[in-house]
């Protein structure tokens, strides 16, 4: 059948191709396309325009490059005929300077030469004014080696006359001071024993009748009652309220039971009929502020009766000084910063030290004081004396008399 078709002269058609709808889809592509092309188109023109401002450019800096060029050759060409016409200036400046040289050396020859006759003529009179200096030099030194030896001689016998009195005034100097020095010994000695006398005798708050006798009689008595009633009626007590015998040592009180300490006491009935019997003892307080007065009473430290006794101030002394000079007997001298009063030191005793014992002291120590005149003796005396670099003082006073009894039976109360 196949080979009957052309002999009928019939011919194919071509098969028509199908086309679909145009979508988004062709639209964008359509749309990318003519895009691409002016992009395309656009980045042409632009290396076409950079290529052109490029050799616009190139040709702008040859011509720079040309007139710079043309510049410098005219600018080397003024220069040259600068150079040129400074180098003819200076030649004729150098003509001119070296015929002023010539002209100067010319000058200063004239000048050396006058100058010379001048130095001659100056050389041929101090010529004449050294000789006649040097013979007026020699009469001068004659002059004076008589004038010297003169005053040699009269020096020496002056030296002899002034050693002379010296040796006398050395001499009577040396027999005074030896004088003063005994005087000031037996002086010194004699308040020694001046104030040992008065020291030695009793206080009369001391003596029968007075307040510290007073003081210590009652105190014998307060100590007696608690001795004795007051022992008493605390083992008493204990009884009357069931203390075990465990608990009444010192060690035993550790071992109680708290319940039997949580107990409440109960006061019996004839422990107080016995306090309404007994008369009223004194406070502890109440006795040791009794008692206060006799610490340090014999060696006069800190107490109030002791303040009252002293005497008027007398400020010529001063109020800080060293210690000059220290006595076996227990007092010393004190030289004032201010320096002697008559020339004397200032007196003192033992017991005028606050914060020291006298054994401890040492010559050169620094100390504060007050001045004041013992009425007793009609002399100056240092009391309240107090070191720089001392101990602190004791309790009870610094005079360190009599203020271990009185601590040690306060440490027995407690």
């Amino acid at each position: 059948m196949s080979s009957t078709a052309p002999q009928l002269g019939l011919r194919t058609l071509p098969k028509p191709m199908l086309q679909k709808p145009q979508d988004c889809f062709d639209l964008w592509r359509e749309y990318d396309t003519i895009q691409h092309v002016s992009e395309e188109v656009e980045k042409k023109r632009q290396k076409q325009d950079k290529a052109e401002k490029y050799r616009q450019a190139l040709d702008l800096q040859m011509k720079q490059a040309q007139a710079q060029r043309e510049a410098e050759d005219v600018e080397k060409r003024r220069d040259r005929a600068n150079m040129l016409a400074e180098m003819e200036r200076a030649q004729s400046a150098a003509t001119e300077e070296l015929q002023k040289q010539l002209q100067k050396k010319e000058m200063l020859k004239e000048a050396t030469a006058q100058q010379l006759v001048r130095a001659e003529r100056h050389k041929r009179s101090a010529a004449r004014r050294a000789l006649r200096d040097q013979e007026a030099m020699d009469r001068t030194l004659e002059l004076e080696e008589q004038f010297r030896q003169q005053e040699l001689m009269e020096r020496q016998r002056r030296r002899a006359v002034e050693s002379q009195l010296m040796k006398t005034q050395f001499d009577m100097s040396q027999a005074m001071q030896e004088r003063m020095k005994r005087e000031e010994k037996e002086e010194d000695n004699q308040r020694a024993l001046e104030w040992m006398r008065a020291t030695s005798r009793p206080q009369d708050a001391e003596l029968p009748g007075g307040m510290l006798h007073k003081i210590r009689e009652n105190q014998k008595r307060v100590d007696t009652l608690v001795g004795t009633i007051g022992v008493a009626m605390v083992e008493r007590q204990r009884a009357q309220d069931g203390v075990p015998q465990g608990c009444e040592a010192g060690k035993g009180r550790s071992r109680c039971s708290r319940s039997h300490w949580a107990m409440p006491r109960r006061r019996s009935p004839s422990r107080s009929d016995s306090r309404r019997r007994s008369p009223p003892r004194k406070s502890r307080k109440e006795s040791r502020s009794r008692s206060a007065p006799r610490k340090g009473g014999r060696g006069g430290g800190g107490g109030e009766a002791k303040d009252e006794k002293l005497g008027p101030p007398l400020p010529e002394w001063g109020s800080i000084g060293i210690i000059q000079e220290l006595k076996a007997a227990g007092i010393g001298f004190i030289r004032p910063h201010s320096g002697k009063v008559d020339d004397k030191d200032l007196f003192f005793h033992k017991s005028a030290l606050k914060n020291s014992s006298f054994d401890a002291l040492q010559i050169g120590d620094e100390c504060t004081y007050e001045a004041v005149l013992d009425e007793a003796k009609g002399k100056a005396a240092a009391k309240n004396i107090v070191l720089k670099n001392g101990a602190p003082p004791r309790r009870g006073g610094g005079g360190g008399g009599g203020g271990g009894r009185d601590d040690s039976r306060d440490r027995r109360r407690r």
